[in-house]
């Protein structure tokens, strides 16, 4: 926004601002712990069950953060998502956004997702995840975490 003393046309840039909301609620759904909003719950609970009913054939429980797991999301041109969590997870898709991280604490380690987990390539994560082994951790022993 440039106002006329300053040779703008004093016309908001509407785009930026929106890209720029979407960015402070994928900021705000990223935080984790206690001090995590709500609605953040809600939108995991939303993605978590279009992955577990779309095409890609997730099975139930191995999601628990679509930023944390290692998931390409493609973005329904339905319906099916809201139109927020669509421009959230575009605006995340833009800004390539990754986790990353120097230095773990031993906790937070223990709290990553064993399932489609960011550090292995697919290949090796099809040829374990299809075993009966993996199965039963997942299915019967509901191991999410490392």
């Amino acid at each position: 926004y440039h106002g006329v003393d300053q040779g703008g046309k004093g016309i908001w840039d509407i785009s930026s601002r929106n890209k720029a909301i979407d960015l402070w609620n994928l900021q705000c759904y990223l935080m984790q712990g206690e001090d995590r909003a709500l609605w953040c719950y809600f939108v995991d609970y939303i993605l978590r069950k279009y992955l577990e009913t779309s095409y890609l054939n997730i099975q139930p429980g191995q999601i628990i953060n679509i930023f944390l797991n290692d998931i390409h999301f493609p973005i329904p041109r339905s319906n099916v998502l809201p139109q927020d969590l669509k421009r959230m997870i575009s605006a995340a898709q833009e800004f390539n956004l990754k986790f990353t991280a120097l230095s773990i604490d031993r906790e937070v380690q223990l709290e990553m997702p064993m399932w489609k987990h960011p550090a292995v390539c697919y290949p090796t994560y099809k040829n374990v995840c299809l075993r009966d082994a993996a199965t039963c951790l997942r299915n019967i022993h509901e191991v999410r975490t490392v």
